[in-house]
């Protein structure tokens, strides 16, 4: 492979992983957490920049160098192969810790959490992962050693020096032995990095990619292989069996990094905030600042200038889909906006509430359309249909059950609707989406219980949220009480708060 070629290759690929960066950046829709390949593609295209301009500048300097001579193309290029082969990635290029920890780190919403001995510079050992893909639960290590390589470091250490041909197949060595072999110790440390963590209870399956290395040419190299594939949570493909890399397709990229909406039940179930933000001056207007705004007033505002919350995240999710809400969440919201609401906000509430009952879908989408700055989908479904969650409870799964104890109501109410029914729920709040996937974590704390895939509920949490407007407080201004506060004793906190005139300016 001559200078040529390797630059062409490195533009190919560079002009790949922009297509894909373009793929990624059109399918994140402003979700909790964050997806984290998004940067890390960055950095990668950076990296392969760089190692482009060294080639460009070796082909200046010598053309007839060797290609291969201090360049990293051919690991840029297995790395992107594989990823390509793969689906649901998560993250690349990942440092994680194999120090030895008390307790699994849990990874609430799939996300790996940063840890110990992960920063550049720490005292502290940690190892590189190549992809972490299937949302988390598999970690794809990549190596590019060669047989000569493997060859050398065992002969180094004076290891299978002497074996006969009848000797077992790891010449008398087990994993159990201290061997200091480079490839034997990356894949050792790479399984206790795994046990520090759960995905969904469940600790990351180790994939060891050694695209250089062909089974069956060397009976050193291949006992080598063989005691990796001993180490417990690891599976280990050698070039002979990795299939050949697939073209980068449309369809390829929807697996690699799938439009969160592919995963989404028929019917949404949406809770208050969601209403909330659907409704609000906010939302729908150029709101001016006052002099009586408070923080948050001036901070949703200045916010709602910079990225538009229902075009840009709100509308791209629910647009085409059947709208449903409990009731309880349902008599919040009307709690909160015909205490607190403006004109324009309660007469929003209306359309999106379906007061009107002889007003068709596309009726009430027009009349919406009257109150906002900006497009409402022409297939936005209005109204939002009203359910009850006493139809549905004995559906809950007990994990369900005992996690959303920790809820208080509308919440409750919400999450174990879209729960037993089966349907994604989606909100503005992100608290409370991480609450209880972590608790049902937990659950793989005391005993080591892995929950089936089936028992995790399909839950979506914006990034961020929009509240009413709301008027100005004013003589005799009160406040009700929302949720069960009349059953359970206040929890919204108005005991907290003194209600009548308002002291003079």
């Amino acid at each position: 492979m001559n200078e040529n070629e390797s630059l062409e290759r490195a533009r190919t690929l560079l002009e790949e992983l922009e297509l894909f960066t373009e793929h990624v950046r059109q399918n994140t829709l402003g979700t909790i957490p964050i997806p984290q390949v998004g940067g890390k593609l960055s950095s990668l295209k950076g990296e392969l920049r760089n190692e482009t301009g060294n080639l460009q500048k070796k082909l200046e300097d010598n053309p007839s160098a060797n290609a291969r001579s201090g360049s990293n193309l051919l690991f840029y290029e297995t790395l992107w192969e594989v990823a390509k082969r793969s689906s649901r990635i998560f993250d690349i290029r990942q440092r994680v810790c194999t120090e030895q920890l008390d307790k699994p780190l849990q990874a609430p919403g799939q996300r790996i959490i940063p840890t110990l001995g992960t920063h550049m510079g720490s005292k502290y050992r940690h190892v590189m992962v190549d992809l972490i893909t299937d949302a988390g639960h598999t970690w794809i290590k990549i190596s590019t050693i060669t047989n000569r390589r493997l060859l050398f470091d065992l002969a180094k250490e004076a290891i299978f020096c002497g074996d006969s041909e009848d000797e077992d197949e790891e010449g008398g060595y087990t994993i159990e032995d201290d061997l200091d072999i480079p490839i034997l110790k990356t894949t050792k440390e790479l399984a206790r990095a795994a046990k520090n963590h759960r995905i969904r209870t469940k600790t990351p399956v180790i994939q060891l990619i050694l695209s250089r290395i062909k089974q069956h040419e060397n009976p050193e190299v291949d006992k080598i292989v063989s005691l990796c594939r001993q180490v417990p949570g690891v599976e280990v493909f050698c070039s002979d069996d990795l299939p050949p890399s697939p073209e980068l397709t449309d369809e390829i990229m929807s697996r690699m990094y799938s439009n969160p909406k592919t995963k989404f039940s028929q019917t949404l179930n949406i809770d208050t905030s969601v209403i909330v933000a659907l409704t609000s001056d906010f939302s729908h207007m150029n709101v001016e600042l006052e002099d009586w705004f408070d923080r948050q007033r001036i901070a949703h505002s200045e916010q709602e200038a910079k990225d538009h919350f229902l075009p840009t995240q709100v509308y791209p999710i629910i647009d085409g889909y059947e709208l449903v809400c409990v009731e309880e969440a349902v008599e919040t919201y009307r709690n909160i906006v015909d205490t607190i609401g403006t004109d324009t906000e309660k007469a929003r509430a209306r359309l999106v509430l379906g007061e009107d009952m002889s007003k068709s879908s596309t009726q009430l989408v027009e009349e919406l359309q009257k109150w906002s700055v900006h497009a409402v989908p022409a297939s936005l479904k209005l109204p939002i249909r009203v359910v009850s969650t006493e139809e549905c409870q004995e559906n809950l799964p007990s994990e369900a059950q005992q996690v959303l104890e920790t809820q208080l109501n509308p919440g409750r109410s919400v999450f174990s609707y879209g729960w037993a029914k089966r349907l994604t729920t989606i909100t503005c709040n992100g608290v409370a989406t991480k609450q209880l996937s972590q608790a049902l974590e937990n659950f793989s704390d005391c005993d080591d219980t892995v929950l089936d895939d089936a028992i995790w509920p399909s839950m979506w949490a914006f990034s961020s949220s929009r509240p009413l407007l709301g008027v100005k407080k004013s003589v005799g201004w009160t406040r009700k009480h929302i949720g069960d506060c009349e059953r359970n004793g206040c929890t919204c906190g108005l005991e907290k708060f003194h209600t009548g005139i308002e002291p003079s300016a």
